[in-house]
């Protein structure tokens, strides 16, 4: 990847390779022991002494001898390894896969340098007892220019932005399938963030496909802090897709009811009160603070504000009305345009520009961030990184789009603004970022499994 998100860089690399299986295999793959994967997670945004974590996953052929409506903790930890190392790159793709037996290992990018509308994801196969297992993993981290799609959700059905990337992928899902003459199979579907949503969407595409030959009971779907984007009337029970969610994470909240969308399947909420102390336990080096609000305040109330803002009805006729999004007509006609365009615009940067972004910002002063709601005052910042990038755009163009975020913040985000100027609350951004943070939810997890136990 030559670029990831600007707020979340989370790169994984696999540490461990094998040599790639043959198209079909004579004999059973069955792993009696479970096979060990590494995957290293960057700790970013984290203060601590150490740049990554090496994580270890543990894979197993049984894992897929129980229906898929039963929760499993082992395929949940795993589908949580896979989501975040597969669809990084295909060394990495290779790498994991075929060391827990995989082959026929093909890998996508639909993406194109004029086109955001498009989505990573790798498939693969192996097989265990007579059958075929078809492993489809979605890209959700090392974005491109894909995440400027989350922005795209549209007037009309499900979220179009993830319903373009799961209709793409189940087109080349059913082409993998035909073209090696599979039958009598499995799928084990995973994404997280982004992935996690066009997972979802998968499941449900094929769940009303009629022309694909599978059981519902083997379909396998374990998505990871999956924004919604299904419309709650064409929701219903699944109980072979698991969403794991952190109820703190806004991505997660992101689009609520008011937009009319969902995710179909159960959720399975991994937030804990006590998450400070449990990232501490994990790793001792990491500076991190728990919300600071007042003493009945959390986190949570603290994201449900910001999305109250987000959501809050204007007077007809004024000002705040131009920047309203608080449905999906109102934001389709105010603001998803100028999302999408800026989004676009950051992901076509070079990584060492972000970077340099990002170091300016964080350099601030209260006066300077203040300062930023005036009008070009933030163009007059950014411009200059961006014409030094080299990527072609317009700066007019930029301005424009750019001022009307600007416009938007005190309408829409005014616990944002405070927050961001206030020197002993600043920090609160910092942990309602951090509860997407794949290091951060893997704790979670890990310790929402050792509950079940």
């Amino acid at each position: 990847m030559k670029r990831k998100t600007l707020l979340l860089l989370i790169p994984f690399m696999l540490l461990s390779s094998c040599s790639k299986g043959n198209n079909k295999s004579e004999e059973s793959s069955i792993i009696e022991e479970p096979t060990k994967v590494n995957v290293s997670l960057e700790a970013m945004l984290l203060e601590t002494n150490k740049t990554k974590y090496d994580i270890e996953f543990e894979y197993r052929d049984s894992f897929f001898n129980e229906d898929s409506s039963k929760f499993n903790s082992g395929l949940a930890m795993v589908s949580f390894g896979f989501s975040l190392g597969v669809c990084l790159n295909k060394l990495t793709a290779d790498d994991i896969l075929t060391q827990c037996g995989f082959h026929d290992i093909e890998d996508y990018d639909t993406l194109s340098s004029n086109n955001p509308d498009g989505i990573g994801y790798v498939f693969a196969m192996k097989e265990i007892d007579n059958r075929t297992l078809i492993n489809v993993d979605i890209r959700g981290s090392g974005y491109e220019l894909e995440w400027s799609d989350n922005f795209n959700v549209g007037k009309e059905g499900n979220h179009n932005g993830f319903q373009n990337a799961a209709d793409t992928v189940l087109s080349s899902l059913k082409r993998y399938i035909t073209s090696r003459n599979v039958s009598n199979y499995k799928l084990w579907i995973q994404g997280y963030s982004r992935g996690g949503a066009v997972s979802n969407l998968i499941a449900n595409n094929i769940f009303n496909d009629e022309s694909l030959d599978i059981l519902e009971k083997d379909i396998y779907v374990y998505t990871f802090e999956a924004p919604r984007g299904i419309l709650l009337d064409q929701i219903s029970e699944h109980k072979g897709v698991h969403n794991i969610v952190n109820s703190a994470d806004i991505v997660a909240s992101i689009l609520p009811d008011e937009y009319g969308l969902g995710r179909i399947g159960e959720d399975i909420d991994i937030f804990d009160n006590n998450y400070v102390e449990l990232v501490k336990a994990y790793d001792p080096s990491i500076s991190y603070s728990s919300y600071a609000g007042s003493s009945s305040d959390t986190i949570k109330d603290f994201k449900d504000r910001v999305l109250n803002g987000l959501l809050r009805v204007p007077e007809e006729g004024t000002e705040e009305a131009n920047y309203s999004i608080n449905n999906r007509d109102s934001y389709v006609d105010n603001m998803q345009a100028t999302f999408m365009y800026l989004f676009k615009l950051f992901f076509s940067l070079k990584k060492s520009t972000l970077n340099k972004i990002v170091e300016r910002l964080k350099s601030m002063t209260n006066e300077e961030y203040q300062s930023l709601l005036a009008k070009d005052r933030a163009f007059s910042i950014l411009n200059p990184y961006i014409k030094e990038d080299g990527v072609e755009y317009n700066g007019n163009e930029f301005k424009y789009h750019l001022n009307k975020v600007v416009a938007f913040i005190p309408y829409r985000c005014t616990d944002l603004v405070y927050q961001l100027i206030s020197p002993t609350t600043r920090p609160n951004l910092i942990t309602l970022i951090s509860m997407h943070l794949p290091i951060v939810n893997y704790v979670l997890l890990r310790n929402y499994l050792s509950t079940l136990k």
